[in-house]
């Protein structure tokens, strides 16, 4: 079993940010690795089912980039979680990654 180093699951995470980080409905991201790969958990505005799906097809540089890397990409949607800070579903122990130019990262 492969073990991703976390300074390589933070590297997959800002490539991530680099290729969604102009998609205004973008809030939070956030990195775990695990034995073997790493997660990445992605906070959005409410967004409908297109661009949803257009975040999840944004992650296909991630498995060309990083060929021999186990990467699970979450996209959390606040339209599924309306009564609910959908934050709160991102793992213990995830890491923030920036998502904008300005380097600030907001907490997992």
């Amino acid at each position: 079993m492969t073990v991703i180093p976390a300074v390589n699951a933070r590297d997959i995470g800002q490539t991530f940010a680099e290729t969604v980080r102009g998609e205004p409905a973008v809030r939070q991201l956030c990195v775990r690795p695990y034995p073997g790969g790493v997660e990445l958990w992605l906070v959005t505005a409410p967004i409908d089912p297109d661009k949803e799906l257009a975040l999840h097809a944004a992650s296909r540089l991630l498995y060309e980039r990083f060929p021999d890397a186990e990467i699970d990409v979450h996209i959390i949607n606040e339209r599924h979680y309306p009564h609910l800070d959908a934050a709160r579903i991102i793992p213990t122990g995830a890491k923030p990654i920036p998502l904008h130019e300005t380097g600030e990262a907001a907490g997992c």
